[in-house]
């Protein structure tokens, strides 16, 4: 018999890199992010709806998997969604429904993520609102729900990384932690509506990944443009070469979205 479940897909503000150096990071749940997901026995086919403009790359992404896990699985959303979160989403309830127990491993392993990535996204799917996380302290709920409305640019699905160099080690550990800060200081600004405050707080936030990534010159070009829009957050956002965007008003964020598409980005609004 088909098995039909409703998951509610986090959207992770900040820290998504960081998290896994034991850094806090800060996400939203909502029930209006609703995803239905139907498992069945099967050939092991994948059929994804409603979440364009990603559905043909989560059917390529997942399909092999699905294959060996011999299930029928079919998704749909009324709304695009994250894309990193939904791919862990949708492989958490495909492996329990095959009965596998530690999950954060096998959706580590077999999605190329780092486990404290995957457990960020597994924990917040049990809660709702604005929600701190940090490995050692679980998380934290600080309100029911985030204060602005949210949209993301992207032009390939390809994860932001870090250069990691030994002989520079004692000098990312400080920035690491001067991110971890400014997630803090971005938790703050939530909770007390402040928006100029957690304008600032991620501005500086990306600055300081853009100077520890290897993005390239294009998406640093691109960011320093977004970034002088007016009453508009904007964030390098880590689970892709993008960017988040946030505004406090939904046809301010629109324009700022159309100005992002003529760049060469690709557009959703995330929740409005």
């Amino acid at each position: 018999m088909p098995h039909s479940q409703s998951i509610y897909i986090p959207i992770c503000i900040l820290g998504q890199a960081i998290v896994q150096y034991n850094q806090p990071a800060l996400c939203y749940v909502s029930h209006e992010n609703e995803l239905l997901i139907t498992v069945n026995p099967g050939v092991g086919t994948l059929k994804v709806e409603g979440l364009e403009p990603f559905s043909s790359y989560i059917e390529r992404k997942l399909r092999n998997i699905v294959k060996k896990l011999e299930l029928d699985i079919n998704i749909k959303s009324v709304k695009p969604l994250p894309l990193l979160d939904l791919l862990i989403a949708i492989l958490y309830v495909a492996l329990k429904e095959r009965g596998t127990r530690d999950t954060v491993n096998e959706i580590s392993r077999r999605l190329k993520l780092r486990r404290e990535r995957v457990r960020l996204t597994l924990k917040a799917l049990k809660a709702e609102g604005v929600l701190a996380y940090r490995e050692n302290e679980g998380l934290l709920e600080l309100q029911e729900e985030f204060p602005w409305v949210m949209g993301l640019c992207f032009k390939a699905p390809f994860k932001f990384k870090f250069l990691e160099e030994e002989e520079l080690e004692e000098s990312f550990n400080v920035a690491l932690h001067a991110l971890g800060r400014l997630v803090i200081l971005a938790a703050r600004s939530i909770v007390d509506g402040d928006f100029k405050l957690f304008r600032k707080a991620l501005m500086r936030y990306s600055r300081l990944s853009i100077a520890l990534s290897n993005l390239p010159l294009s998406i640093l070009k691109a960011y320093d443009e977004v970034a002088k829009l007016e009453d508009i957050a904007c964030k390098i956002d880590e689970d892709f070469r993008g960017f988040m965007l946030f505004c406090e008003d939904k046809d301010r964020l629109a324009e700022g979205l159309n100005i992002v598409r003529k760049m060469g980005f690709k557009a959703i609004t995330l929740r409005c």
